[in-house]
């Protein structure tokens, strides 16, 4: 991440929680997990609902998500780069 990059908390913990098992069914799932932002803990917020960057690899649209991985906003994490290139 660029030094002074600034990113902020998910809205509510349920949000955050959902984000958490997004993760975590992809990963289940068979797609490769780059870059791991969950548990991340920012000093000051230590209960924040914080999720670093996250990078989720080989996504199939096959996988039993529910297209849930692709309904994630654009603006934060995750991303999911399908077409090979991390």
């Amino acid at each position: 991440m660029e030094p002074g990059a600034d990113l902020g908390p998910l809205v509510t913990r349920d949000a955050k929680k959902r984000v958490e098992d997004l993760i975590a069914k992809g990963e289940e799932e068979g797609a490769e997990l780059i870059l791991d932002g969950r548990g991340i803990v920012v000093p000051g917020y230590e209960n924040g609902n914080f999720i670093g960057p996250t990078i989720i690899h080989n996504v199939k649209v096959y996988y039993n998500v529910d297209a849930s991985l692709w309904a994630v906003p654009r603006k934060g994490p995750p991303r999911f780069p399908t077409d090979g290139r991390i």
